[in-house]
């Protein structure tokens, strides 16, 4: 997909700015890059009712492509607290 196919699903808004995932924002890099959590964007599409197999696919099909679209942004993996 390329970057207006992305802001046409309503994904994206102003270089690889992620909709309705602003909670999921640990901060910004020296340059000003977002980034995101990605235990905590998986938190947000299971509370909004997606099963967790199909959120870790959304994510790996729909939000980690556009890292790369406009100024990116970076995604912080850590491990899951039981």
């Amino acid at each position: 997909m390329t970057e207006q196919d992305y802001q046409e699903e309503g994904f994206l808004v102003d270089d690889a700015c992620l909709l309705h995932l602003d909670d999921c924002v640990e901060g910004y890099t020296d340059p000003g890059i977002l980034v995101y959590n990605h235990n905590k964007i998986i938190d947000r599409l299971v509370y909004d009712g997606m099963g967790l197999d199909e959120a870790y696919e959304w994510v790996e099909m729909h939000v980690l492509p556009m890292a790369s679209v406009g100024s990116g942004f970076v995604m912080l993996y850590a491990p899951r607290e039981l």
